[in-house]
Order: C-alpha cells, then structure tokens, then sequence
C-alpha cells in the first residue's frame, strides 16, 4: 500500500473545501433558478427545487426540532472523524484518501446547510415517468461515491482473503 504524504492529504482537504463550494453555488443557483420552475433536462432528469428537513431521502423530515439539532450534530462529528482520518490516519491508502476527501466534501456541503437553515437543498432528480428516486444535491454524489470507494475496497479485500 502506498501511503500519502502529509503535503498532499492537505491538498485533499483543498479539494474537499472545493466540493463544499461548488455544493453551495449549485444550490444558490437551484433556489434562484428552480424555486418557482421544474425544468426538464432530458427525459428522465429534471432540476427542481427541494428543501429537505431530514437525513439522506427525507428520512426524518417530520421529526422535528430535536431531529433536525441531531442531524446537525451528526454532521459535526462526522466532519471531524473524516478530517483526523484523512490528515493523520498513517495506513491511508490513496483509494481511501480519495474517498475520505469526497466524504468530508459531502458532509460539510450538507452541514453548511444544516446549520444555517436547518434544512438542506436538493435539486436534481431522476424519474422514469411516475416513478422518481429521491432529489439530492453535489454533497449527496461525493458522498454517495466516497461510500461507493470504500465499499469497492472492502469487497476487494474480503476477496483476497
């Protein structure tokens, strides 16, 4: 396994900051641009304006108060356990540097949110005519990817053995 240098894990971190700034830009784009409008990309993709009060698929969204100071809490902790493991972890392979990086990008990309309006903005959906998977947002796809990495990694080595 090659290890990352210390230099280059804070290059990651650079890049996990860009995720959370292309996060955020894209959902100021969505609130200015799709709030009162659906528009269709192409056939099965639609930009449309979702606030989402719960976790990951609007679970959650009709707890309440305490729910949502949960789920914000959540995010902190997660924030710091992927920023430790990305600068210090000394067996961090690059596979798993990559998927640390889109998971902190992720997670403060929906935290920023969370935090200053208790609520996280989605906005892209895809449907096959009536039947539509929940809306998500960039923070959604890093961390869906960064999940994605590490579960590839794990099937790997469950295979060698």
């Amino acid at each position: 396994m090659r290890q990352i240098p210390f230099l280059r894990r804070l290059r990651l971190g650079t890049i996990a900051l860009t995720i959370v700034a292309v996060d955020f830009a894209s959902k100021q784009l969505a609130a200015a641009f799709f709030s009162a409008n659906r528009i269709d990309v192409l056939p099965f993709l639609q930009f449309r304006y979702v606030l989402n009060r719960g976790a990951a698929f609007g679970m959650f969204a009709e707890s309440g108060d305490v729910a949502r100071s949960l789920l914000a809490t959540i995010s902190i902790v997660a924030a710091v356990v992927f920023t430790i493991w990305l600068l210090f972890y000394r067996r961090l392979a690059v596979s798993e540097a990559w998927a640390v990086t889109l998971l902190l990008g992720g997670t403060l990309g929906n935290m920023v949110d969370r935090l200053r309006e208790g609520q996280v903005i989605d906005f892209i959906y895809f449907h096959i005519g009536e039947y539509g998977f929940p809306a998500f947002n960039v923070a959604d796809m890093a961390i869906s990817f960064g999940v994605l990495i590490i579960a590839i990694n794990w099937f790997r080595a469950e295979r060698r053995g």
